[in-house]
């Protein structure tokens, strides 16, 4: 099984906590909430990460003020895939609403 819960949502971020049954890979990735869930490569499009029990995924990047559907979507390690449909591990959410100056971003995220 994959569980997605809501951890913390901010102005440009989000994160999720994705608890897993068995160790796997899984793929997340956010969509504007308007946007009809995602097929299986749209998802794959983003690096996986390999999970043992538990683990926290961050989302960056977003636009304040808006709403945002995330999925999961898991393979095992020999390329097993999930067996229920993406749209089972939707969690909606918003971003917070908020101005950031270049200056806030950089020094949040360190990469800019």
């Amino acid at each position: 099984d994959l569980t997605i819960h809501l951890k913390e949502q901010h102005e440009v971020d989000a994160s999720i906590q994705v608890t897993v049954s068995i160790p796997c890979f899984v793929w997340c990735a956010a969509f504007p909430a308007d946007q009809e869930p995602p097929e299986v490569k749209e998802i794959k499009r983003v690096k996986p990460v390999f999970i043992r029990d538990s683990n926290e995924v961050l989302f960056e990047h977003l636009t304040p003020s808006t709403a945002y559907k995330a999925y999961c979507y898991s393979e095992s390690p020999l390329s097993s895939p999930m067996k229920y449909p993406i749209q089972s591990t939707e969690v909606e959410f918003s971003t917070k609403s908020g101005t950031f100056s270049y200056h806030q971003l950089k020094t949040r995220y360190n990469s800019i």
